[in-house]
């Protein structure tokens, strides 16, 4: 709680829990809380609880004053911590659509998302590559280098929005990157904050492949 950054995520697991009625397969929750990708103490802590709510991840995170970075859950907006969207989760939506090939208009638009993500994704290695541990060197190029490529995207999201329908698929893709615009721009505010959840997607796969492999676990215990 004392660092700067703290990844979250949580992840659902099936248990056996004994009851009134006997043994039930219920829902619990495994949630995730990480350090950094460039911290000094690399932490990785799993906490089980019975539920996905808000009052879980606020009263863990109480005493947390930093960088959230997360989902756009709302569970963890009870948090005093400034919130921090992945930019990978705007752009897996409309990878779905490409993946899906329903509406020809929808994934002509999801794709062209889709390639002006890959520019960013790949400047913003470029920085990282170049500017190596020089954090504040990598926050400066960022702004200079990401945020009109994000400007850019965001326009073309603003300029399309009307002409979609509002059941698809498309238009929902494009209300979550509007809606979460704030938060997606955050990134900019430090070089050590990170666009993609592939340190968090990593710290969750053992439990993933565990719920795979384990189909449910036998007691809450």
């Amino acid at each position: 709680l004392e660092e700067d950054i703290i990844y979250v995520d949580e992840t659902h697991y099936d248990v056996f829990t004994e009851g009134e009625k006997g043994r039930q397969l219920k829902q619990i929750y495994i949630w995730m809380f990480r350090t950094g990708v460039a911290t000094e103490k690399k932490i990785v802590l799993y906490v089980h609880k019975e539920g996905r709510s808000g009052k879980i991840a606020t009263e863990f995170l109480k005493d947390h004053h930093g960088y959230l970075q997360s989902d756009d859950y709302a569970g963890y907006n009870g948090a005093e911590g400034t919130r921090v969207f992945w930019h990978a989760h705007v752009r897996r939506k409309f990878a779905d659509i490409v993946k899906s090939q329903k509406g020809n208009g929808s994934v002509e638009v999801a794709g062209e998302v889709i390639k002006r993500y890959k520019s960013i994704f790949k400047a913003d290695s470029d920085i990282r590559k170049e500017c190596g541990n020089e954090y504040i060197l990598i926050r400066d190029k960022r702004k200079t280098v990401i945020r009109p490529k994000l400007d850019e995207l965001f326009t073309y999201l603003e300029g399309i929005i009307n002409q979609v329908s509002e059941k698809s698929e498309l238009y929902k893709a494009i209300q979550y990157a509007r809606t979460n615009k704030e938060q997606l721009y955050t990134f900019q505010e430090g070089g050590r904050l990170e666009l993609a959840n592939n340190l968090s997607e990593r710290s969750q796969k053992p439990v993933i492949i565990g719920r795979k492999n384990s189909m449910f676990m036998g007691s809450a215990r």
